[in-house]
């Protein structure tokens, strides 16, 4: 059986507010650590660009990976903010098998959503990204017409 050199290719999309992430074959915790380093730093330049934004993992060619590899995912995002609480509306996990989907959902919890289908994953990201848009542009009449950045005053709030 023909296996791939493990490796990746993390492609932010600043125009699309979206991170696309390519991965291959069977990583090393090593690698982990070399992929996380450059991913937290396109989040960093990201979340500077766009107040919200999605990330899609293409990772539909890597074997179900090595149990010390998965932990060192698990400690390497336990940091992350939970789903939409963050800068980051939608993370997107593809995969190839359901072994690897089983494997991922319990690597990573709710911080991900997985599938099988990448446009599916990305149809799925770019409505979270445009949810948190529309949120944040009605956030901003608001805060237009009330003259500050703090929430409009509820008809019920203001009569008390």
């Amino acid at each position: 059986m023909f296996e791939q050199a493990p490796f990746y290719e993390i492609k932010p999309d600043t125009d699309r507010a979206l991170i696309h992430v390519r991965m291959v074959g069977l990583w090393s915790v090593a690698l982990v650590d070399r992929y996380m380093v450059e991913l937290e730093a396109a989040v960093a330049d990201m979340a500077r660009r766009h107040a919200g934004f999605g990330i899609v993992v293409d990772a539909r060619t890597c074997p179900v990976q090595l149990a010390e590899t998965s932990t060192r995912f698990a400690e390497a995002t336990a940091h992350w903010p939970a789903p939409g609480t963050g800068p980051i509306k939608g993370l997107a996990i593809v995969v190839g098998s359901i072994l690897n989907k089983l494997q991922a959902e319990r690597t990573f919890g709710s911080l991900v959503r997985v599938f099988r289908e990448l446009c599916v994953a990305q149809d799925w990201v770019e409505a979270r990204i445009a949810g948190a848009a529309m949120e944040a542009r009605h956030d901003g009449r608001t805060a237009s017409l009330t003259g500050s950045r703090e929430p409009a005053m509820t008809a019920q709030a203001a009569r008390r």
